[in-house]
């Protein structure tokens, strides 16, 4: 391609601020299209070359004006005015390269059409752009001034079911032109079908959007047009690397168009290393014959009897259509094979393996993931799942005894969800024999292992959810080292379990807990009480599920907040002991950028390396955690000694 910066057209979107307003809002697509519009200036493009249509925060509206000082064209972002500078100016315009930037809410309707949503859409009033349908307008006779097209879009591409759109999307009327018999176009997408795009209110980006702009930034300055290609293959590069770091499970796509060539309307998500890894996209199905025969042969025994689980949770972040029997396995993985992403159907096959009782089915189901899957999937992340799948938890209540000091004791070890009481105290015991057992239960743990650590979790009365039970010394490979360095250690509340009305809250509060697998702020609620606040309003819980209690706590004066958090059902707490100080600066430093779902292991980094820094004012230092799991809620304890710890000393 030959191109000159003079001659190249931008048209750069970012919104922000939407008529519906609420959780609509994000942080960070206005940025992204600044970063973006300065990135066209500082290599030659024109001003005048560039629109830039926005709607943003008021805290990033300076961002804007800046660069309508600066000559650049800015307009906002409603339906009427995009649609006008695409459909109206841009046929009358030429180009030597075309480039369209686009960072805002998106979904995909049920004919498998991606829609752009405009900032003046409404509950009543969907107004969306039809982006499947522009890329062939763009490609028809009146853009023929436009020969090369680079479209960049960092958007969600879930269901518009999941907005409660569903019924059908109001349609762009695009006129059908002939399609150009050269054309050459381009478009980088921040997801598969059906997937989330992460934005990151904290950094004020989107995911996708920054591994674009930081590609791009590597080009040489002698060099005009960049390379979309190397693009592409930087950001596949990147979103490996963070999906092997469990920081995302988003998968980029792309569509070219080469008019006359062999990859007109060809669709992959990350770079093939196989024909058939982009199978699912050409509208074929995933896996070839002889893959597919041998996989049912294996599943035809051993399945688990839950289907369902495994299934929702391997499409949590994909939106395909259901299994026509959702109880057949082989319904199941006939549906799976459908996506452009393979993931959903190998983590699924990950999940029944650890589900099945049939260990023959297990064993030859991994042998067949092992031989497989490396064309399609990165095998270590199924690995990686397998041991989170696998991983061991210990459940240890507390009861403070109403006659002796000490705590009436009870531990319960689980694997998964299946879980079984492996000890009781004889008697109340101190904290210290607690660690004794403990230790104990975990001999055969190494922290040097690079396996998933065991988690801890205390259940305890609300007034002890301070204590100190994460720096409890256990002896683990020979050496002496607090519980809370070698392994995640959480809390609990008793009273929970006791109370009908806060487990009917808890449980449909923690359902929307695996929602939240990349960092959303609107998951969380800041509480920042000082003495003789009123009293936290629950209305402001609604839709949460993650409390981060950023006030200083002197007294036990903690319980009421707690107990309003437990009557609205919020599973999750964050907050620092009481003498410690601490703000929302200092939480946010642990919750920035991480997904909730593995707050757990965030908060066991974080504390290790308090330890290892030894600065007082470091967020990980006295930092407790409430993670309240319905899933491993235990029977009454049996007072019966169980047969493993028999021979711990009272």
């Amino acid at each position: 391609m030959t191109a000159s910066p003079e001659r190249t057209i931008a048209i750069v979107v970012g919104i922000e601020e939407y008529a519906a307003g609420g959780r609509w809002r994000l942080d960070g697509p206005v940025p992204d299209a600044c970063r973006f519009t300065a990135w066209l200036l500082s290599r030659g493009v024109p001003p005048s070359n560039i629109t830039l249509l926005t709607a943003p925060l008021e805290q990033n509206r300076h961002l804007v004006e800046e660069h309508r000082a600066g000559g650049v064209d800015v307009v906002d972002a409603r339906a009427e005015t995009v649609r006008e500078r695409l459909i109206t100016r841009l046929p009358e315009e030429h180009s030597d390269l075309l480039l369209v930037h686009w960072g805002g809410h998106g979904v995909i309707d049920e004919r498998n059409e991606r829609r752009l949503i405009y900032n003046d859409s409404r509950a009543h009033d969907r107004r969306n752009l039809n982006v499947t349908r522009l890329l062939a307008l763009l490609r028809s006779a009146p853009y023929r001034g436009h020969p090369h097209q680079r479209i960049i879009i960092d958007s969600c591409l879930t269901s518009a079911r999941e907005t409660g759109w569903r019924t059908g999307l109001p349609d762009e009327s695009f006129q059908p032109n002939d399609t150009l018999p050269a054309v050459d176009q381009l478009s980088l997408f921040a997801a598969s079908d059906g997937e989330r795009a992460k934005n990151d209110d904290a950094l004020q980006t989107g995911l996708f959007s920054n591994a674009v702009l930081e590609s791009l930034g590597q080009v040489p300055d002698e060099q005009w047009p960049p390379d979309f290609t190397d693009v592409r293959r930087d950001v596949g590069t990147t979103f490996e690397t963070l999906r092997a770091e469990r920081r995302t499970r988003q998968v980029p796509s792309h569509i070219w168009f080469r008019g006359g060539s062999d990859e007109d309307y060809l669709v992959f998500t990350t770079e093939p290393r196989s024909p058939s890894a982009g199978a699912g996209a050409l509208g074929l199905a995933l896996l070839t014959p002889a893959e597919y025969t041998e996989l049912r042969r294996i599943l035809r025994v051993g399945a688990p009897a839950d289907l369902r689980g495994p299934f929702r949770e391997a499409t949590r972040s994909v939106e395909l259509s259901p299994p026509d029997n959702p109880d057949d396995v082989r319904s199941v993985v006939d549906a799976l094979r459908k996506p452009v992403n393979p993931l959903p159907l190998f983590e699924f096959l990950v999940r029944f393996a650890a589900a099945t009782d049939d260990d023959v089915t297990r064993d030859r189901l991994w042998e067949w993931i092992e031989r497989v899957g490396p064309p399609y999937v990165d095998v270590d992340l199924l690995r990686d799942l397998d041991a989170q799948l696998h991983r061991t938890f210990l459940l240890v209540r507390l009861e403070p005894d109403l006659i002796d000091p000490g705590y009436r004791t009870t531990v319960w070890r689980y694997l998964g969800d299946d879980g079984r009481q492996v000890a009781v105290s004889p008697g109340p015991w101190r904290l210290g024999q607690v660690a004794d057992a403990l230790g104990d239960l975990l001999a055969d743990f190494d922290p040097a292992d690079k396996a998933a650590p065991p988690v801890v979790e205390f259940m305890v009365p609300t007034d002890m959810v301070d204590e100190t039970v994460d720096e409890l010394p256990v002896r683990l490979a020979r050496q002496e080292v607090p519980l809370g360095a070698a392994c995640p250690v959480v809390v609990r509340p008793l009273e929970r379990s006791d109370n009908p009305a806060w487990r009917t809250a808890h449980a449909v509060a923690w359902a929307k807990v695996a929602d939240f697998h990349a960092y959303d702020e609107h998951a969380i609620h800041w509480i920042e009480h000082e003495p003789g606040d009123p009293p936290l309003d629950p209305t402001v819980l609604h839709g949460r599920v993650c409390a981060a209690l950023a006030y200083a706590c002197r007294d036990a004066g903690r319980k009421d907040v707690l107990h309003r958090l437990f009557d609205a059902g919020l599973p999750i707490a964050l907050w620092h002991r009481a003498g410690r100080p601490t703000g929302r600066d200092v939480l946010h430093q642990v919750l920035r950028g991480q997904p909730l779902v593995e707050l757990p292991d965030v908060v066991h980094g974080q504390r290790d390396s308090s330890r290892r820094t030894a600065r007082p004012d470091h967020p990980g230092r006295d930092l407790v955690l409430l993670w309240d799991d319905p899933t491993r809620v235990p029977d009454r304890p049996d007072w019966r000694v169980p047969a493993v710890l028999e021979g711990v000393a009272p």
